[in-house]
């Protein structure tokens, strides 16, 4: 699938070169333009910015080659700037040229769409053609409630009754309700899963307190991953894959089956493999690579009762770093070609898994100047996150969530919160600590259902 903004580049791109080939001195009857740079990247600009609020842009004319003109020359006499929108229209703006040497000119304009934009600015007599591309995040703080939690957490999920269960520690408002150290937890409705290097406990959330429904014993090691519903739970510990059941009852184990844990995790803050589900169907997804490539493979299980059947078939894979998943879905970023200042970072894919097959579905350029935030992949949900590479007085702290739209039928960024530092993220939530504040609560906010 090819990017809406790679058409951009095309032709933007044979418009500036074709420009730099004609180029010559004021003298000539062309304008003097600066050798060629890295296209997109000309000046600090942001990656991401928010629907509804102002964006406001610096713009360095580039120097003028060598041998074309004096001193006095060296400044633009005039220029024109155009943003495309999402929708292909043009977008209303305001440029301010400042005619001083190395001096920043102003652009600003306000987004109204989310989605891709794509800025030209072009200086006359001297200063060149600039291009840059950002990305609209749809601004959805006023639809998102926020709760407080009076402590840190690195993962956060909250039961029917609600409970929320933030790390090791299940909170009802401020109070801590009960806190497992040392263990891994898992919520499906009204249960929380508690699981050990060799035990296992089921708990169930009445409103009021834990109530321990079923437990056992294991031995089965640590754990990687947990893949939770009221009545079963998988699990991905460090050498095997296995099942719990809660039946009348009794808790029980199902026979494990063995798995090779590879000598890289998933991503650099996440555990060695993640698990998605499919029916009977459970999907193993770890990180493969070689010296020149990464890839994300997912070996397919079949859950049948009291065992789990290993992968018959080849493991699919799709190429790229896991950024990110959900149930039945993968995100994730290629690799850069070059890492460079100045070169694109690698394409976000939106992967579904069904079946037994990766199938894309959807795909997105961020531009250079926008970044994924690593984020833990230990359990439930990881929805990937993206802010802009730099910040500065111009260049806001903006953190947008990848999320894919039913109405536009493609990727999309949703802010909630400015306020909050390195958030993280799932379908249900999203969560920090307060930008500049000491790291001692977090702040919720409980996103709306995607448009």
């Amino acid at each position: 699938m090819k990017s809406p903004m790679a058409s951009h580049w095309t032709w933007r791109l044979a418009l500036a070169l074709l420009g730099l080939a004609l180029g010559g001195c004021p003298g000539d009857s062309f304008d003097c333009l600066p050798s060629p740079g890295p296209i997109n990247q000309v000046e600090r600009a942001p990656g991401v910015v928010v629907t509804g609020q102002r964006v406001r842009m610096e713009v360095i004319p580039a120097s003028e080659s060598a041998g074309c003109g004096s001193l006095e020359s060296s400044v633009p006499i005039s220029a024109t700037a155009e943003i495309e929108g999402p929708d292909g229209r043009p977008v209303e703006n305001q440029f301010t040229l400042v005619q001083q040497s190395r001096t920043p000119s102003i652009l600003e304009f306000t987004p109204e769409l989310p989605g891709p934009y794509h800025i030209t600015v072009v200086f006359s007599h001297i200063g060149g053609l600039h291009q840059f591309d950002l990305h609209a995040a749809r601004d959805r703080s006023a639809e998102a409630p926020s709760e407080t939690l009076p402590r840190t957490c690195d993962s956060l999920e909250r039961t029917s009754k609600g409970a929320w269960v933030c790390g090791t520690f299940v909170m009802r408002g401020s109070t801590v309700v009960k806190s497992f150290p040392g263990m891994s937890l898992a919520v499906a409705g009204d249960v929380i899963w508690v699981v050990g290097s060799l035990s296992i406990q089921r708990y169930v959330d009445t409103g009021t307190d834990l109530v321990l429904s079923g437990s056992a014993q294991h031995g089965r090691g640590s754990v990687e991953f947990l893949l939770a519903s009221p009545d079963e739970l998988t699990v991905l510990h460090s050498g095997v894959l296995g099942s719990f059941i809660f039946s009348s009852g009794t808790l029980s184990p199902s026979s494990g089956t063995t798995w090779t844990r590879p000598p890289e995790p998933v991503n650099t803050r996440g555990s060695y493999g993640v698990l998605l589900r499919d029916g009977v169907r459970v999907g193993l997804v770890t990180r493969i690579t070689d010296a020149d490539t990464s890839a994300v493979q997912v070996c397919t299980y079949e859950l049948s009762p009291g065992s789990i059947i290993s992968p018959q078939e080849r493991c699919p894979s799709v190429p790229g770093e896991l950024i990110g998943f959900e149930p039945g879905v993968l995100w994730t970023q290629d690799l850069p070609v070059f890492k460079a200042q100045g070169q694109p970072q690698g394409l976000v894919r939106r992967w579904v898994w069904t079946e037994d097959q990766i199938q894309e579905a959807g795909s997105l350029s961020l531009g250079p100047n926008a970044t994924v935030f690593s984020q833990p992949m230990k359990r439930g949900e990881t929805a990937p996150l993206v802010r802009n590479m730099v910040t500065d007085s111009n260049i806001l702290n903006v953190t947008g969530v990848l999320t894919w739209s039913p109405q536009r039928k493609a990727i999309l960024l949703e802010h909630f919160d400015s306020a909050l530092a390195d958030g993280f993220a799932s379908r249900a939530f999203y969560w920090g600590t307060l930008s500049g504040a000491p790291a001692t609560s977090t702040r919720i906010r409980l996103r709306p259902p995607p448009q």
